[in-house]
């Protein structure tokens, strides 16, 4: 997780976190424990959060939830068309190119939405990447092409989970 480089007037690191903190600690490998996930946890488990550590806790296991259901969900898609394209084709010949880009993009998708389960600030960027590549292909050769953003739902779920809150 980021941290600034910048003292306090106490002489300690002050410790910022842009909102896709990994893991639970502000300052990983010097034993600092942040604001992360895992402080979150137990602040929920001991009952000492208020309501916004709550709410923190329900977006970060929601948005891991919708990222998996929408995994399974590309995912049958994704071994559909791979059997349409490039397994069962009628002909000798392989797919047009856009193709293959598309399905490489897809996939890139699967990934992403996984890995944000586990790794929120490399699984967001996946997700969004592979998302975008995946978007402009399919506006040009397939409708609904704008289905594709609904990937954006579990990385701002996760995003909004995951901010400092005041203390």
């Amino acid at each position: 997780m980021a941290t600034s480089g910048m003292t306090s007037a106490t002489g300690g690191r002050s410790a910022w976190s842009a909102g896709f903190g990994d893991g639970g600690t502000e300052e990983a490998g010097r034993g600092g424990v942040g604001r992360g996930v895992g402080e979150i946890e137990g602040r929920v488990a001991d009952g000492s959060g208020g309501w916004g550590v709550w709410a923190s806790w329900g977006l970060l296991w929601s948005g891991r939830a919708v990222a998996t259901l929408l995994a399974i969900f590309w995912g049958v898609f994704f071994l559909e068309h791979l059997s349409e394209w490039y397994v069962q084709r009628g002909t000798a010949a392989f797919p047009p190119a856009w193709v293959t880009v598309v399905m490489v993009a897809h996939f890139g998708m699967i990934v992403g939405l996984l890995t944000l389960v586990r790794w929120r600030l490399v699984g967001a960027l996946v997700t969004v990447g592979a998302t975008l590549a995946f978007l402009y292909p399919t506006l040009v050769h397939a409708k609904p092409a704008w289905l594709v953003l609904v990937n954006v739902v579990p990385v701002a779920m996760i995003a909004l989970g995951s901010m400092r809150r005041p203390r």
